[in-house]
């Protein structure tokens, strides 16, 4: 597995930013993806898709969207995501 930081910056207040992650199947089987989210910032990050399948040859876009409520706190949030990519039988 890649470890790769996925970085959203300074963000104020009622605020958001998107980033796109894509996952490709180069193997011959269908490939199974689950995303996993945890942390402070779990709870305002959106992923758009989740639980879905890849066909071989084929790939997929992942939009995680951090949306800063009027009410949150100024301070660094920090959180993880990690995508599982399985052979489906």
């Amino acid at each position: 597995p890649l470890i790769e930081r996925l970085d959203f910056g300074d963000l104020s207040r009622n605020n958001s930013l998107t980033r796109q992650i894509t996952v490709a199947n180069s193997g011959s089987m269908d490939t199974f993806v689950i995303i996993w989210k945890f942390g402070e910032l779990s709870d305002l990050v959106d992923v758009d898709k989740n639980f879905f399948v890849v066909k071989p040859k084929e790939e997929s876009k992942i939009s995680l969207e951090v949306r800063i409520p009027p009410s949150a706190e100024t301070r660094k949030y920090e959180g993880k995501v990690w995508i599982f990519r399985l052979p489906k039988p």
